[in-house]
């Protein structure tokens, strides 16, 4: 997992190096300043949206995510916005911080789901980005893209996108600590509550409420091969703990308040199973014995 998150920062660092150093290569045949303006914007963004997303999938901790992403948008943005001046260096630091929200945000709520699928995506919305952005610059400096030019990036990029398929972004969607900690899963859960099903009619019962503070219980202990019955319900003042995941069965229930959900399958395997809301702030753990 380590290995391909490297990988994958190390792709993304040379398809937006390269797009960088080429405006910046041909920074002196710019006509206008707002040419400028707009490649440190859009570099700035991109690079902190990507490092960003990186860091949140990876640690699941936004504060971090965000920090690092800004960090990363302003030392591309503002060097790129400078050659039109301080307006364009304004603009290449303003997109550190818009990229670096973005992208934590980004990262933290994808964890959840299909990372493998969302991360070609992410990579193809990348490459489309750096092209148009580089088509741009061909023109300012009164070039014109070759049919040659068009059919190497496209293969190049087919060959990038197939590399970053099978690489494996998996994550340990329990865990999210940054370098430093500043998540905890005491921080943003309610006081652990761990809770038995009860076996009713051969079937394995339990009541699971969303509140502000979490998943109330956020710890349930079941056994396999016997189906479980969840009766999901929100607490009016539930926020994102209103979206109720059980990625590894494939659940996902949008909970509304005063109207009870039922979830129900059958766990094979025993192991620790994750439920989470859509960001993956709020977690709880379904042990199966």
């Amino acid at each position: 997992m380590v290995l391909a998150y490297l990988i994958g920062a190390i792709i993304a660092a040379v398809i937006i190096g390269y797009g960088a150093w080429f405006a910046y290569s041909n920074r002196k045949n710019f006509c206008c300043e707002m040419t400028s303006m707009m490649i440190g914007m859009t570099y700035g963004t991109i690079a902190s949206l990507v490092a960003g997303t990186l860091v949140g999938l990876y640690t699941g901790d936004f504060v971090w995510a965000m920090i690092i992403g800004t960090i990363v948008g302003i030392v591309v943005g503002a060097p790129l916005g400078e050659l039109g001046g301080s307006l364009g260096r304004m603009e290449g630091i303003m997109a550190g911080p818009m990229g670096g929200m973005m992208g934590a945000m980004l990262g933290v709520m994808a964890r959840p789901y299909d990372i493998e699928l969302f991360m070609v995506f992410f990579y193809a919305l990348l490459l489309l980005v750096v092209f148009e952005i580089t088509n741009v610059v061909y023109k300012k400096i009164g070039k014109q893209l070759d049919v040659n030019h068009v059919i190497n990036t496209s293969v190049a990029s087919l060959v990038i996108l197939a590399i970053i398929y099978f690489l494996n972004f998996s994550v340990d969607i329990v865990s999210a600590t940054g370098p430093f900690g500043s998540i905890t899963n005491a921080q943003l859960q309610a006081p652990d509550q761990q809770l038995t099903t009860k076996l009713e009619n051969g079937v394995q019962t339990i009541e699971l409420r969303a509140t502000a503070f979490g998943y109330s219980p956020n710890r349930i202990v079941a056994k396999s091969g016997v189906p479980i019955r969840i009766t999901a319900s929100a607490d009016n003042n539930a926020g994102c703990s209103r979206s109720l995941t059980f990625k590894d069965f494939g659940i996902r229930k949008i909970l509304t308040p005063g109207v009870t959900e039922t979830i129900q399958f059958t766990p094979a395997q025993p192991g620790k199973y994750v439920y989470s809301c859509g960001m993956n702030m709020f977690r709880g753990e379904l042990i199966i014995v």
